[in-house]
């Protein structure tokens, strides 16, 4: 058991594969793609799938990792955190 846990944490020291995330086209271009442009030159094997657009997304039906939303959260069974504030 200890010998396939160091196996795995040695494949998961750098993160590879695509990541799905969907914002609003104002907040994602002034925010997010910044923060996104620094996450892949930190992890190289790293591929970013970003969809800034208004309309809020399925993120199951539309196979997305992760959505940004600005405003209040009406209803999500997804699990949400909050990031901050913007005036």
């Amino acid at each position: 058991a200890e010998a396939a846990y160091g196996e795995i944490s040695r494949g998961a020291v750098e993160p590879s594969g695509t990541l799905r995330l969907t914002a609003p086209l104002d907040y994602g271009t002034k925010m997010v793609a910044p923060v996104m442009a620094a996450y892949l030159r930190t992890y190289p094997h790293m591929r970013v799938e970003a969809i800034f657009d208004d309309a809020v997304a399925n993120l199951v039906d539309e196979q997305i990792d992760l959505g940004i939303r600005v405003g209040w959260l009406t209803d999500s069974s997804n699990q949400a955190r909050r990031l901050g504030t913007i005036r």
